[in-house]
């Protein structure tokens, strides 16, 4: 694109053209316009490769006298004059060449030349060639800079491509945890439009549960002390459930400072994965019959208890429970049948206990409930002037352990175990009479009775060994004093 110095007639007639091209030439014919006001009766035109236009993404007309002139001048970077244009054969092979003597200042990075030709003087003068060179500089400058903002460009565009073709959704968000940037994905994830998320903070919509961490670790990005984290929780959707989600978030930092200036972070789905997790973690922890802990649970869960009562947290009893008469009932109606009655007891039990109060099944018929209440509390007494089914007693000498009194010294100076004893007895009263009903089916009744052994903490009885063994010895006990009963170790 080419302009010259002339009449205010011509001026106004080539710029009226010039607003019917691109954006990109148009300025750069003003441009040329301007160039050539420093350069008094001489024509100025800059001439750009088709791989400089490619580089800028700047579609129009390429001049190949650009690339001619390029290859004349080779690695020459100040101003090359020529006499004679016309006469060069490769030059004049690209397109007709200015008339007379030309001056051609190169472009940076091969993307064209600035040209200028005329004027009283063949050649030019050191002040013209040095404006040349800083017109030819002016010019590279600004297509460096569209060639950047073209590449910036593309990135943002691809940004965006992947962001809203992602199943994730990417959050970008500041120091303080609002978010700047959500991707659409997240109407499928949460049930928001992108624009209902940008400028809240992350934490209004995370479950209570998981709130306390959830405000540490943003506090950690906040201050910078954390660069990468993933972490699991949940957040609320738009329709008021609670949905599973896995983040990875980083850290960024301001470019110039290395100040950290807020974060970006990848969300995802993961409630199939928790609710397959948790799935096997209840089937590693309880017994596919009837629903209870299994024994590795039960176990874990007395050693926890033990613990809280050494450190004075909690009153605790232990109870070992065995179905009377089960073996009869596998051996006349068949295993299907005890299966049956195992079902039935366990619903038995659990609702005979409060919330929290741990019933396993040990294996067999055999069934174990740990009670626990805070230091503090009253554990609740067994009811007045009942007496289980007449079995319910302190064991004896026979029984390897002492009688009450010695019950009572071996407790020393826990003065939870009278209370927490009582409920115990108060708690089997009810088991015994709950499984003293038939269990029924449409094919037949049978009814079994239930033995209770209990043992409370206390001198000799501080490991969760030793309360099962004194639970087990007085469980015998009850069984050997006619069943249907309940024994205190």
């Amino acid at each position: 694109m080419a302009t010259e110095s002339g009449t205010e007639g011509a001026a106004g007639s080539g710029e009226n053209a010039e607003h019917a091209r691109l954006p990109f030439d148009a300025a750069l014919a003003a441009f040329a316009r301007l160039a050539s006001a420093a350069f008094p009766g001489r024509t100025v035109e800059v001439w750009l490769t088709d791989a400089a236009r490619a580089r800028i993404g700047r579609a129009g007309p390429s001049d190949p006298r650009a690339e001619a002139l390029l290859g004349r001048i080779g690695a020459f970077s100040g101003v090359f004059e020529m006499a004679d244009a016309a006469r060069d054969p490769v030059i004049a092979a690209a397109g007709p060449p200015p008339p007379g003597v030309i001056a051609v200042a190169p472009l940076k990075a091969g993307a064209g030349v600035v040209v200028m030709w005329g004027g009283a003087q063949a050649a030019l003068t050191p002040a013209e060639r040095a404006r040349a060179l800083d017109v030819a500089h002016i010019v590279s400058a600004h297509l460096a800079a569209l060639a950047e903002e073209r590449e910036a460009s593309e990135q943002r565009d691809l940004f965006g491509l992947i962001a809203e073709h992602n199943s994730d959704t990417l959050v970008r968000g500041n120091l303080e945890g609002v978010r700047l940037y959500v991707s659409s994905s997240v109407r499928d994830l949460l049930g928001y439009a992108p624009e209902e998320m940008v400028g809240r903070r992350a934490a209004e919509l995370v479950h209570p549960d998981d709130l306390p961490e959830f405000r540490g670790l943003m506090e950690g990005v906040r201050t910078g002390r954390v660069e990468l984290l993933r972490t699991e929780h949940r957040q609320r959707r738009k329709d008021g459930t609670y949905v599973w989600l896995e983040a990875y978030l980083k850290l960024t930092r301001d470019k110039e400072t290395g100040a950290p200036d807020g974060y970006v972070v990848s969300v995802r789905d993961i409630s199939q994965r928790r609710a397959a997790e948790d799935e096997l973690a209840f089937a590693a922890s309880h017994d596919p019959l009837t629903g209870l802990a299994n024994r590795v649970m039960a176990e874990a869960q007395l050693k926890a208890a033990v613990e809280r009562w050494a450190r004075g947290g909690a009153g605790l009893a232990v109870l070992l429970l065995d179905l009377d008469r089960f073996k009869t009932v596998n051996d006349t109606l068949g295993h299907a049948a005890g299966d049956q009655v195992l079902r039935a007891a366990a619903d038995r039990f659990r609702a005979e206990l409060r919330t929290g109060d741990l019933v396993a099944r040990m294996g067999g018929d055999e069934f174990l409930i740990v009670l626990e209440h805070p230091a503090g509390a009253a554990p609740e007494a067994p009811p007045a002037g009942t007496s289980g089914a007449g079995q319910g007693e302190t064991a004896g000498d026979g029984a390897g352990l002492g009688g009450g009194e010695r019950a009572g010294a071996a407790i020393g100076a826990d003065a939870a175990a009278p209370a927490m004893e009582a409920a115990a007895c108060a708690l089997s009263e009810r088991l015994i009479a709950a499984m003293a009903k038939p269990v029924e089916t449409a094919a037949w009744s049978v009814g079994v009775g239930l033995s209770v052994g209990i043992a409370v903490p206390g001198e000799g009885r501080d490991t969760p060994e030793a309360l099962l063994q004194a639970a087990d010895t007085a469980l015998y006990a009850a069984k050997a004093g006619g069943r249907n009963g309940w024994r205190v170790g």
